[in-house]
Parts: C-alpha cells; structure tokens; sequence
C-alpha cells in the first residue's frame, strides 16, 4: 500500500522473449533514464547519479592517478553488474501476480 515493496527487476515495455542481450540492454538503458528523469529513488538510479558525479569531479592528476586503479575495478565492477542485469532477462516469463498488479496499477491511476 506504501509502495514499499517491489521487483527487483524492473518490467520491460514490448519486451519480446527473443530479445538480443544488446536489446535488452537498449531497453534498460532507457528505463534507467526515464527513472532519473522521474526521480525514482533505487539502488540503480543511486549508483548511477553517484557514478556521474565522480565523472564530473574535477581533481589533481596525481589525485586522479591515485585513484586510478580503485577506478578500474569499479569500472569492472559496474559491467559486470551490469551484463548481469541484462542476463537476467534473457528467457525470463513475467510473474502472473506481478503483472495483475502492475495492471492494476496502471488502470488505476
């Protein structure tokens, strides 16, 4: 009732089962920025308005040479995380009761 609860993957309009991972990528990707645009508060949004910020600092080039490796595994870090997310949908089938609610949902408002 408070919106608390929710998937941990986000649902994917038109998506289709055979879907490349690269499509799938393209769709999340475009989920991720309408969340940034819409404010949306989660884990993904977070990290990636923190990772843009980091970008963004402007710093020494020996500050930028010390973190230069912590930078790399991050970097790692986030495609793996990322090639993952994309993993995930690859033969992935709607949950029923996920999709009645998001039906819900959305003739609701």
């Amino acid at each position: 009732m408070e919106a608390k609860l929710a998937p941990f993957y986000r649902g994917l309009d038109d998506f289709e089962e055979d879907w490349t991972e690269e499509q799938v990528a393209k769709a999340l990707q475009e989920v991720h920025e309408q969340d940034i645009e819409e404010d949306v508060k989660n884990s993904v949004t977070e990290r990636i308005k923190e990772e843009k910020e980091m970008s963004k600092g402007a710093g020494s080039v020996a500050k930028k040479m010390i973190h230069r490796k912590s930078d790399a595994r991050k970097d790692e870090e986030s495609q793996e995380r990322d090639k993952r997310e994309r993993r995930a949908y690859i033969g992935a089938i709607e949950c029923p009761i996920c999709f009645l609610v998001r039906l819900h949902l959305e003739t609701s408002s």
